[in-house]
């Protein structure tokens, strides 16, 4: 797989260059580093390991259909901590019968467990995983649905000797197809210690379900898949992508900047920026206070524009498009003009794109669909169609 590159494509607009996010080599490559493997959704639809520092070029699934162009996933980084996710080694099973090897998993080997309930108060649940307390963590796994009804998960804090919730996943599967079960809860005051359920005793009997890729990280939303295949957590490494250009690629005089992005999650800011790798000049595509956000600046830090949408921000697809040129900068968000600022100064020098805005300050976590800059600022028109979901 290819480095993500700021690569040059034909423009609709007759006078202007065009640089886009694509699996290319060439000229204006990003740099990108991730210390470990990770895993994709590759083209034919299945979960893939990805080796250390090759970026991830994610298809995503829609319908059960694989969608035809991929995304650049990036993601922070995140800890396994169910020591195995794809075998029932560690596991204890109440009234329910395993059987291992029994179905293609979404990796496309054959390495899912199926599970038949034979009784009432039943329990499949690893029953040892150290947390800490007061702590948001995401469990999730994959499973493909067979029969039975009220299908519930657990949550039990050993520490504490105490129930932290039951809760139910019919409304997130679908008879034989894999899909992934997702629960985010809160640990306890003092807890340090819980247990995870597949199949909580609340289940209706009989049950009979696959499962596969049991994961549990101390954040507020599932991340891509990662394996624990030997009885010990796994980490997936923080990803940076960044310094995509030079000073002969970007128009500082005028310009569009566009983004096409899903990103993970709402709590958090992110800026996708290009600037001179300072904190003066600069443009930047933000999310600020759950809000879109643009914002210009020129020579001395000092903000030429700062347009911010009433438009909350949400985990669906979302395109930004910002305009600068002397005294005259514009936003768009999906399809419609948040904003014009008529008075400020251009940026000078911009050349370099990058995932955050400096350093590593609000990265940009989820996947990067397309991130355009056109070298003259684009008409109202132009931007509303170029911005149209």
């Amino acid at each position: 797989m290819a480095t993500p590159s700021l690569a040059m494509i034909p423009s609709a607009y007759a006078d202007s260059k065009v640089y886009s996010v694509l699996p290319n080599n060439g000229d204006g490559d990003f740099t990108f580093d991730r210390a470990s493997t990770a895993t994709r959704v590759g083209q034919n639809g299945l979960i893939e390991t990805v080796l250390t520092d090759i970026p991830r070029l994610n298809y995503d699934i829609s319908n059960g259909v694989v969608q035809s162009c991929p995304s650049l996933l990036l993601e922070p980084a995140s800890t396994n901590l169910v020591p195995y996710s794809q075998t029932f080694t560690g596991w204890s099973l109440t009234n329910a019968v395993e059987t291992p090897n029994a179905l293609i998993s979404p990796d496309g080997n054959l390495n899912a467990s199926k599970i038949v309930t034979s009784a009432t108060g039943l329990d499949v649940k690893y029953t040892n995983i150290p947390v800490a307390a007061n702590t948001v963590y995401t469990y999730s796994f994959y499973c493909n649905y067979v029969g039975g009804l009220g299908l519930q998960g657990r949550f039990y804090d050993n520490t504490n000797g105490a129930n932290i919730e039951y809760y139910d996943y019919m409304n997130q599967i679908e008879e034989g197809k894999w899909k992934r079960v997702t629960r985010t809860f809160t640990t306890p005051s003092g807890c340090s210690n819980i247990q995870i359920w597949y199949l909580a005793a609340s289940s209706t009997f009989p049950v009979t379900a696959y499962y596969w890729g049991a994961q549990l990280e101390a954040l507020s939303y599932a991340t891509s898949y990662i394996p624990t295949l030997s009885g010990a957590i796994q980490t997936r490494a923080v990803e940076t992508c960044n310094d995509a250009g030079n000073a002969s690629t970007f128009n500082s005089t005028e310009g569009t900047f566009f983004i096409k992005v899903n990103y993970i999650n709402t709590t958090e800011s992110f800026r996708i920026s290009i600037s001179d790798n300072t904190s003066n000049n600069k443009i930047i595509l933000a999310t600020l206070n759950n809000k879109y956000y643009y914002e210009v600046r020129a020579v001395d830090a000092s903000i030429s524009a700062s347009i911010l949408s009433n438009i909350p921000q949400t985990t669906n697809e979302v395109l930004l498009a910002g305009t600068w040129k002397q005294n005259e900068f514009k936003f768009f968000v999906n399809g419609t003009k948040i904003g014009e600022d008529t008075l400020g100064n251009s940026p000078n020098g911009l050349d370099t794109v990058r995932f955050n805005n400096l350093s590593t300050n609000q990265p940009f976590y989820g996947r990067a669909r397309d991130i355009r800059v056109y070298n003259e600022a684009l008409s109202d028109a132009q931007l509303t169609v170029l911005t149209t979901l």
